[in-house]
């Protein structure tokens, strides 16, 4: 089936990120590192807005050891880097509001690269497993596994993986999000608005009557042509059982 309309969340994420030694924003241009009092006075924006919640402060220094962790393994892609060039930020949770509103008061702000809002996820409570298909092939490089420099699932591989699905015990419903389902879909979910749908990944989204374990799933679809990955739909449910 296609992905169901909603309802969708009224809550997510905000992330304000602001000028730093190198950039590619605009608004950055012909200035320097965002000042501390630009960065106080972004603070009180956030502080004065109804919608946030539990505003945190991401340092540089922090923000470079995430990065040096998520390319642990490409040191080659670390040479030369310096925490100066990494963006601080403010990381928010949002409520109920006019988030448009509020992305353009704060992307306006001295010292602000760029601002938007992600809205939670709607697929919690839909679906319990998503599979991933392999993406672009341009999209695969340098990421190992089955799909490294293929490209996209085709036809015959993704009715192959829907019949592995099928075969799957305590099997409700099985959604597919489709090229064509993208970008409405993204643009839902971002705050501003923003075509990324050419790098998204098809999705199944499984649902199942009885909470599946996860190995068990990922057994089932092992060595399957076009798979990307296999995960839960909630990032924080725990490893063996949804």
């Amino acid at each position: 089936m296609p992905p169901p309309d909603g309802p969708w969340p009224e809550t997510g994420q905000l992330a304000v990120y602001f000028c730093a030694r190198s950039t590619v924003f605009d608004a950055c241009n012909d200035r320097g590192v965002a000042t501390r009092g630009e960065i106080r006075k972004v603070r009180a924006l956030l502080g004065a807005a109804p919608e946030v919640e539990k505003v945190r402060f991401v340092s540089q220094a922090e923000q470079f050891r995430r990065t040096r962790e998520a390319l642990r393994d490409r040191p080659d892609l670390l040479e030369g880097a310096d925490p100066a060039d990494e963006s601080a930020s403010y990381a928010a949770r949002v409520g109920p509001g006019d988030w448009p509103a509020l992305v353009r008061r704060l992307s306006k702000a001295a010292g602000v690269s760029n601002a938007f809002v992600i809205r939670d996820d709607y697929w919690p409570g839909k679906a319990d497993i998503m599979v991933q298909l392999c993406p672009r092939a341009d999209l695969s490089e340098g990421q190992g596994g089955l799909c490294e420099g293929r490209g996209l699932a085709t036809l015959a591989e993704k009715n192959a993986i829907l019949d592995r699905i099928g075969d799957l015990p305590g099997l409700e419903k099985v959604y597919f999000q489709a090229r064509s389902h993208q970008a409405p879909m993204w643009r839902r979910r971002r705050v501003p608005e923003e075509d990324f749908a050419a790098y998204l990944p098809e999705v199944f989204y499984v649902k199942f009557s009885i909470p599946p374990v996860l190995s068990e799933v990922r057994r089932a679809l092992r060595g399957a042509a076009g798979v990307f990955l296999v995960d839960p739909v909630d990032a924080t449910t725990k490893e063996k059982r949804l």
